[in-house]
């Protein structure tokens, strides 16, 4: 039974809205293969329900394998809204997301959400141990690769410095916890789902130095073993390093880098040494 409320849980796609978000219904498309080849937004609109005017339109690109595609803007210029659009959160309200050739809300969710590896800029976490938490993303995960994550998104520090380890109870969805092992979890729980289309929401947002060199290499070791990298950030090391730059506060025209960049803290929250 706990598999399969994890099961139903995967990716953190529920996460966002709290465990009395209703799960979508799950049907459509299901291939008995991975997502293979490009994610292709097609002039992808979007205008929040009441609002006077569309907060992107038109918006056109083919995501590669492989690659990294940051996307910039001011607060406010739909980074955070492009993030779910992908994930499958949201819905455009004109053009379509493709991959593989197919609109994505053909495919079922379930199979949609084991595609992702989606790190939200607000992550929530459930009631429960920090194990629980990870394995959302993968409920038959084994204890083995599980540590290499927990290595791999630098939690082992504050693990080996908490006598329960991964059975530390999680509660107030996770804001008790200091903010950099939030961010850390997150990432932790992304890199468990292992899919193939990678959606970092703010991925650097208030971490040190240390954090953000530790957010580069996974990005970098995403491209390296082909998986389709999208990351939502200002940050202007992303912005240097990307295969493709759009700004969308400038009316969605790729650019090289150096366009938009800027730097804001997650409510004034900055990480602390953990």
């Amino acid at each position: 039974a706990r598999a399969m409320l994890l099961r139903a849980e995967s990716a953190g796609l529920a996460l966002e809205q709290g465990l009395d978000g209703r799960l979508e219904r799950d049907q459509g498309m299901k291939p008995g293969h991975g997502l293979s080849g490009t994610v292709e937004l097609d002039r992808v609109s979007f205008q929040h329900e009441g609002a006077e005017q569309e907060l992107f339109r038109d918006l056109s690109l083919t995501m590669e394998p492989g690659r990294l595609h940051v996307f910039t803007g001011v607060d406010g210029a739909g980074k955070t809204t492009l993030a779910r659009l992908l994930a499958r959160l949201l819905s455009p309200t004109s053009g379509a997301i493709r991959a593989g050739g197919v609109n994505i809300q053909q495919y079922a969710a379930s199979w949609w959400n084991s595609q992702l590896m989606y790190l939200p800029e607000a992550p929530q976490f459930i009631p429960g141990s920090l194990q629980d938490n990870l394995l959302l993303g993968n409920p038959f995960m084994n204890e083995q690769d599980l540590a290499g994550i927990v290595n791999e998104a630098g939690l082992a520090p504050f693990l080996y410095a908490t006598p329960l380890g991964l059975h530390l109870p999680i509660m107030d969805r996770g804001m008790s916890l200091p903010f950099g092992v939030r961010k850390r979890l997150a990432l932790a729980r992304a890199l468990a789902a292992n899919g193939p289309l990678c959606i970092l929401d703010e991925p650097t947002e208030g971490l040190d130095m240390k954090g953000r060199a530790m957010v580069y290499g996974l990005i970098q070791r995403a491209c390296s073993q082909g998986r389709i990298v999208a990351a939502m950030s200002n940050d202007p090391v992303l912005a240097k390093g990307a295969w493709v730059l759009v700004d969308l506060a400038s009316d969605q025209s790729l650019s090289g880098p150096g366009v938009g960049v800027s730097s804001k803290t997650n409510d004034g929250e900055r990480e602390q040494d953990i």
